[in-house]
């Protein structure tokens, strides 16, 4: 598991990548959600899932490596995958914040006032009590959009590499 994750070096059949890729893709969902048992726990929980970056390059690298290509290419697809759930996130969280503050005049009045509010001057509890209620209608949506823009990513990266032997 070590090699498989911390070594670069070497090359990986089809199923091999996808085993590795799964694992990865597994953890990263279950980091997400860690954020609701506290600050603290999620701002750790994303520190790990930065730390997943590393061994996804040394997974891609030897498939990479395995079809002939640079290992290097692997910033190309990381390139598409935080570009394509950038995009889904950010309009998931659109469109459920915007439901939930047509349900709740509360939260339109408070976001409408962040909007008018003193740049120089702000209110920060008002800013925060969004910014807990943007977190809370996103998590486990972006959760899931990464597990599945990752998948998707890996799926078809790998059928469409063929192992040179």
């Amino acid at each position: 598991m070590q090699d498989l994750f911390f070594n670069p070096i070497g090359t990986l059949g089809e199923e091999q990548f996808y085993k590795g890729a799964v694992i990865l893709l597994a953890l990263n969902f279950f980091l997400w959600p860690l954020w609701y048992l506290g600050t603290a726990i999620g701002m750790t929980a994303g520190f790990l899932s930065l730390c997943t970056i590393f061994p996804w390059f040394c997974l891609f690298a030897k498939r990479l490596r395995a079809a002939g290509y640079s290992p290097w290419a692997f910033l190309m697809l990381w390139g598409s995958f935080i570009t394509a759930t950038t995009i889904l996130i950010f309009f998931t969280t659109a469109l459920r914040l915007g439901a939930r503050a047509n349900a709740d005049p509360d939260l339109m009045a408070r976001m409408e006032a962040i909007q008018t509010m003193d740049r120089d001057n702000p209110d920060n509890e008002l800013v925060l009590s969004v910014y807990s209620v943007m977190g809370d209608v996103i998590i486990i949506p972006s959760a899931i959009i990464f597990f599945l823009v990752g998948i998707s990513i890996v799926r078809v990266f790998n059928k469409t590499l063929s192992t040179r032997s």
